[in-house]
């Protein structure tokens, strides 16, 4: 009797036992979440490089631009600071005048001018308003020179030597045509005044603020 109680008291704590001993579904479910933990944490890590990576190419570039900007703006102030080509000047042929196609009318025989300075349009008196060269250059005369374009001249003082508008003692033409002034604004001014009495119109200046710029 003794015997099969202890028998039956062993059999029952090897009941107990086995009952509180884990089950392999329980095993398996405790395997399941540790690896679940695993692979979360292993993605978190992936993002984390990820965005890491994102973000050293994101600097890198903005480095770049950066240095792209900057090596922009040395370039750009070197350019600004290279000297202008210089414009290279040939000789003119011996007997030969350059002939700009504006010319200031700024003599320095002149200690100084009163008004604006006159910029004779040379050009378009020759190709637009079809004037020919003798009409401005004459000989001694006064009769007009043939010339082509380049062809030597004489300035106008060369022989209207005074540099000044005419004085009250000149009578005659020859006295006013001293004048380097009274010279210039006859031929202009008079040249001028036959054109428009001619074509019935005002188109070619005739007052001094016409051709003289207010200073």
């Amino acid at each position: 009797m003794t015997v099969l109680c202890i028998l039956i008291f062993v059999l029952f704590g090897i009941i107990v036992i086995d009952a509180q001993k884990p089950s392999d579904d329980h095993y398996a479910s405790i395997k399941a979440d540790v690896q679940e933990d695993a692979d979360h944490g292993t993605t978190a890590v992936a993002e984390e490089h990820a965005v890491a990576k994102t973000e050293a190419h994101a600097e890198k570039a903005v480095a770049k631009k950066e240095k792209a900007v900057a090596k922009k703006a040395v370039a750009h102030k070197k350019e600004a600071h290279k000297p202008a080509p210089q414009k290279e000047t040939k000789a003119l042929p011996a007997g030969k005048t350059e002939v700009s196609d504006v010319i200031m009318m700024e003599n320095p025989a002149y200690a100084k001018h009163k008004k604006g300075i006159v910029n004779f349009t040379h050009k378009a008196h020759i190709e637009d308003y079809e004037l020919a060269c003798g009409e401005c250059h004459h000989d001694a005369k006064g009769k007009p020179l043939t010339l082509k374009m380049g062809d030597p001249v004489q300035n106008c003082i060369a022989c209207h030597t005074k540099p000044s508008k005419k004085t009250k003692d000149a009578k005659t033409k020859s006295q006013k045509l001293e004048f380097h002034a009274e010279a210039l604004h006859m031929n202009c001014i008079g040249c001028h005044k036959d054109y428009n009495k001619k074509n019935g119109t005002k188109a070619a200046p005739a007052g001094c603020g016409n051709c003289h710029p207010k200073k």
